[in-house]
């Protein structure tokens, strides 16, 4: 009988062992990975956005596993991925609705159509913007909870409005491979060229 108690036991311990690092897998193949930034940045832009969107719904299930009060509904994503959508669609059909000949007075004739696709563009553009802040700090501060658990710096709130989620997925990178307290340069240096080829543009224009 003890012999029997015994190996049952064990097998209970071995199945609980078996049962933790199952979890623990998974946990580990939930959570946000590490992405190449300049890849998500050309399908980003290459999809006028469109990806931005699928990033976001594919990494809600990841943020929402790192055991922080705050979710991120996949919703929300998803809600932006119709707005990105009919944008598109009515950027493609505008220039439909002008034939050649309206070219030159377009301002002063546009057709009831055109301005429903003016306004509709507009408010597409408006919603965009603030959809995808919306997303970005509300990454940010989930990514922030499972830092400061860590007793690490919170991301920037500066850098996370510039470069909204290419900077969030360099912060995943950072933290994927345990650099959380290391300068933040790759930030500044792009924000930096950026400034310089705005301000270089400018000074060509007034030239």
């Amino acid at each position: 009988m003890a012999l029997e108690k015994m190996g049952v036991e064990t097998i209970q311990e071995v199945s609980l062992q078996s049962r933790k690092i199952i979890k623990h897998f998974m946990a580990m193949m939930w959570t946000p990975q590490k992405k190449n930034i300049f890849l998500l940045w050309i399908l980003s832009t290459i999809t006028l956005g469109i990806y931005t969107c699928v990033w976001y719904i594919k990494r809600a299930q990841e943020l929402n596993n790192l055991g922080v009060p705050k979710k991120l509904a996949k919703r929300v994503p998803k809600t932006l991925l119709i707005i990105n959508i009919i944008t598109l669609a009515a950027i493609i059909l505008f220039p439909l609705t002008i034939s050649p000949e309206e070219m030159g007075s377009f301002y002063q004739n546009s057709t009831a159509m055109q301005t429903m696709i003016i306004i509709v563009l507009g408010a597409g553009i408006i919603l965009k913007i603030i959809f995808s802040l919306y997303l970005a700090f509300k990454a940010r501060s989930i990514i922030n909870q499972a830092l400061d658990n860590k007793g690490e710096k919170p991301i920037s709130g500066f850098f996370t409005f510039i470069f909204t989620h290419l900077y969030l997925q360099y912060e995943i990178n950072r933290i994927d491979e345990d650099k959380e307290s290391f300068p933040r340069r790759g930030p500044w240096i792009w924000f930096i060229i950026i400034l310089l080829v705005i301000i270089g543009y400018l000074i060509l224009g007034f030239m």
